[in-house]
């Protein structure tokens, strides 16, 4: 598999394939809980890692939107004919899995679902486009309201200087990152996630993405802040599930 791809638990002949984008400053292991879940069901996770971090930190960070799409494009196996393929995104991540809804659909790749959480919808401008050129304190502070990082994570000098380079490039690909508005909608279903005490996003918030598809829409709050996922993994892998399946979730 190529290095822009994790996969934490094999599945044989898997029903599904579930291509995962990280947030800002994250890694294809944050993905690791929902693989686990979601094996159950045969649906194989496929986990994005961004250059720039763990085994890929001697690596510059991809700060273009549509660069780094087309790297995990390019490094993506061969869907089967029939086989459902669900893109999910955390935060950044969710910008980016739309990007590659979008990229499929134009090659004739059917999606099967677009999965987007914890992110305010791609045609709305990111709130801190300077953040990414502020101090370092700025940047932690923003990790610590968003609580990305526990406060004896930030005390730690070593993680700090491991992180810190990352966050800093991921910001730069949400300040470039430039909404595409006369595209034709996706046909496919998308489902939106939020955690209900969310500093950043509220679930009213999530109610523009409407407008990104011509298909079924749905909204999901589940208990927890931005970082919901990390104890709701079994909760979002029956919701995925289900969706995948064509169910009603």
């Amino acid at each position: 598999m190529s290095r822009w791809i994790r996969i934490f638990h094999p599945v044989a002949y898997p029903a599904a394939r579930l291509v995962c984008f990280p947030h800002a400053g994250g890694t294809a292991s944050s993905y690791a809980a929902l693989s686990k879940a979601l094996t159950r069901q045969r649906i194989q996770v496929l986990a994005v890692q961004y250059p720039g971090r763990h085994e890929r930190f001697s690596e510059p960070c991809v700060t273009d939107a549509d660069e780094l799409v087309a790297a995990v494009l390019s490094a993506l196996p061969v869907i089967e004919d029939g086989q459902a393929l669900g893109l999910f995104g955390h935060s950044m991540g969710a910008v980016l899995a739309f990007e590659t809804a979008h990229r499929l659909r134009d090659r004739g790749v059917p999606v099967t679902a677009l999965f987007a959480s914890a992110r305010h919808a791609p045609s709305t401008p990111w709130v801190g486009p300077d953040l990414a050129e502020r101090d370092e304190a700025a940047i932690l502070a923003d990790t610590r309201r968003l609580g990305g990082m526990s406060d004896s994570m930030l005390a730690s000098r070593e993680l700090v200087e491991f992180v810190l380079p990352s966050l800093r490039g991921d910001y730069r690909l949400l300040a470039g990152y430039r909404y595409r508005a006369r595209r034709a909608p996706l046909d496919c279903p998308l489902v939106t996630l939020v955690g209900d005490a969310d500093p950043a996003v509220s679930p009213e918030d999530l109610l523009a993405w409407r407008r990104e598809t011509a298909g079924d829409f749905r909204r999901h709050v589940l208990p927890g802040g931005h970082f919901y996922l990390d104890d709701r993994s079994a909760e979002v892998a029956a919701l995925v599930g289900a969706t995948l399946r064509g169910e009603v979730a």
